[in-house]
């Protein structure tokens, strides 16, 4: 009985995580070892159509001196043998332990069939594809000696071939098995495409030992978590510069040495949930046990808290129209999906925008981390305050109307809560002749835009008419300030006489360029304690009445003026 057979090794890179391995430990002198593998036969049978392409096409092979082609001719095609395809796949699984023609118990390869009266075997590691697996067998460009699974594939005398590929640890393994004759009956049979469990008898002076391999997660962040899938790999010996190494049944333990930095939970399936509650560092050992062996090792792993610079930070908008209170808007911050939490995760900080309180155009907020939490540094975004337009303002003047006299008319213009010169800059316009005049209102500031106001000058003779169609039973005298007196605590308390038959009074004093008016809407009342003055100023204070009347304020002439130096 002829035998020949012969192998190739095949090299590909793959990307892999980070391993953690402990030191190879011998295992038990003969075992039987089961593991996991994936059988594609679908792939396999598709080498049975290159093969005969190749034995009917004429082919050819180098002599054993390389001097000259020995053509085979038209040789017979092979038949798709079912019985030798189960002795490929078996043989297919043993040699993703040990890649090698002799077996992992010692014996011969055709020792996994009836070998009948011719055999070959052809072995491959590496490829993806039957067409890949072919042509790396095909050997067109070697010599004699590296012929040698082209020669099986051009014996003469076979007439069945057999084929196995399965995917273990990652690896793909294909086994060709020629002989001849065919399997009598030669039953059809499904092609396997499944993951499935087979057991292989190995001797120790064919295996290398078993490896504990463990992804190493050696750094983490507080709130991260992982899956961690511990392996226990049996190693095959490297005879032909292939190192194989198969997952093997067992079960494993992860215990954590500091619970409140590295939490341990198992899952099921040889699976560990690994959670980080806290930063700090934790020792991580996993323990193995099985038939073959029961290695552990162990790792530091260290938890640091999240960089904000991690998480993401958005605000509803980015533009803002200043409406005379704060502008801070709150912004959402989220990490990996998860919103944190303002006074738990993180606290906010407005810049350039006046504490939150004023606008000086483009301004940030800051999400700063809570010390005490999870998260580290800070996360900022910037948003753009716009000036209110002046004209949307509640505007009135004091008061709406004049008799020529000869002089410029300057009505108060009052906007509530804003200040002359600091929100707001007035001009006048037509206001010294009878007709209508103009105050010219520009916003400053905080505030844009430009809007103008009438109130009208009347002459003498008109105002006099008009007066007359009025009927003299709204008429206000003018009030006397009794009494206006700084009180401690930079106050000024006035006291006047009080008047009937009026709605209320206006008080208005001044320092310098600035002026306020307030409004006393009791007409009983006949004092009034002004606050908030600067010590060192002088005040000049005057005082008014209103009446309402026919839907229409009339004004009284303003007092005789009273001027109070802070001293206390």
């Amino acid at each position: 009985m002829e035998k020949r057979y012969s192998y190739i090794r095949y090299f590909m890179m793959t990307a892999v995580l980070c391993l953690l391995f402990i030191t190879a430990i011998p295992v038990r002198a003969a075992v039987s070892v089961t593991y996991p593998v994936t059988y594609q036969q679908t792939s396999a049978r598709a080498v049975v159509t290159y093969v005969n392409q190749l034995r009917q096409a004429g082919s050819w092979y180098w002599n054993e001196s390389n001097t000259s082609k020995i053509a085979t001719g038209t040789l017979n095609a092979v038949t798709y043998d079912y019985d030798l395809e189960k002795a490929a796949m078996q043989r297919a699984a043993e040699i993703a332990l040990y890649y090698d023609h002799t077996r992992p118990n010692g014996s011969s390869c055709f020792t996994a069939y009836n070998a009948g009266t011719a055999s070959a075997e052809n072995i491959a590691a590496g490829y993806t594809t039957a067409a890949e697996v072919y042509n790396g067998w095909l050997e067109e460009n070697k010599n004699y000696a590296g012929q040698g699974h082209r020669r099986g594939m051009l014996k003469n005398n076979v007439t069945a071939i057999g084929m196995g590929h399965v995917i273990c640890n990652g690896v793909h393994y294909w086994v060709m098995e020629l002989r001849a004759p065919v399997a009598s009956p030669n039953t059809a049979t499904s092609a396997v495409n499944a993951t499935q469990n087979v057991t292989v008898q190995a001797e120790n002076s064919y295996l290398d030992g078993v490896q504990l391999s463990v992804p190493a997660y050696e750094q983490m962040t507080i709130g991260e978590s992982y899956t961690l899938a511990p392996q226990l790999l049996l190693k095959g010996k490297n005879v032909n510069g292939w190192e194989t190494k198969v997952p093997v049944q067992a079960s494993y333990t992860v215990t954590s040495s500091d619970s409140s930095v590295l939490k341990c939970t198992a899952q099921g399936s040889g699976l560990w949930k690994m959670e980080a509650p806290g930063a700090g560092t934790s020792t991580l050992t996993v323990s193995s046990s099985s038939s073959v062996g029961s290695p552990s090792l162990s790792f530091t792993v260290t938890v640091g808290k999240v960089n904000m610079d991690y998480a993401e930070i958005s605000l509803a908008q980015k533009e803002y129209t200043w409406n005379g209170s704060a502008v801070c808007p709150k912004p959402v911050i989220t990490y990996h999906g998860e919103v944190l939490k303002e006074g738990v995760d993180y606290t906010l900080s407005y810049l350039r925008n006046g504490g939150c309180t004023r606008n000086n155009g483009g301004a940030i907020v800051s999400a700063f981390a809570i010390s005490s939490g999870r998260f580290s540094g800070y996360r900022s975004i910037g948003f753009n305050i716009l000036a209110a337009d002046i004209g949307k303002q509640k505007i009135s003047l004091s008061p709406a109307e004049y008799v020529y006299d000869g002089m410029l008319k300057e009505p108060e213009v009052i906007i509530p809560g804003l200040v002359k010169n600091k929100d707001f800059r007035v001009e006048y316009q037509n206001n010294l002749s009878v007709g209508t005049a103009k105050a010219v209102v520009s916003g400053l500031g905080n505030y844009t835009g430009r809007t103008t106001v009438t109130f009208t000058i009347r002459s003498k003779n008109s105002a006099a008419s008009s007066e007359s169609q009025k009927s003299t039973a709204v008429s206000l005298k003018r009030p006397v300030i009794s009494s206006a007196v700084n009180k401690k605590g930079k106050k000024i308390k006035i006291t006047w006489k009080k008047q009937s038959g009026v709605t209320g009074y206006q008080i208005r004093y001044k320092t310098g360029k600035k002026t306020k008016t307030i409004k006393v809407k009791k007409s009983s009342t006949t004092t009034k304690t002004i606050s908030g003055l600067k010590k060192g100023k002088t005040y000049t204070i005057t005082l008014r009445s209103y009446k309402n009347s026919d839907g229409k304020t009339i004004y009284s002439a303003w007092s005789k003026k009273k001027k109070v130096k802070v001293k206390k």
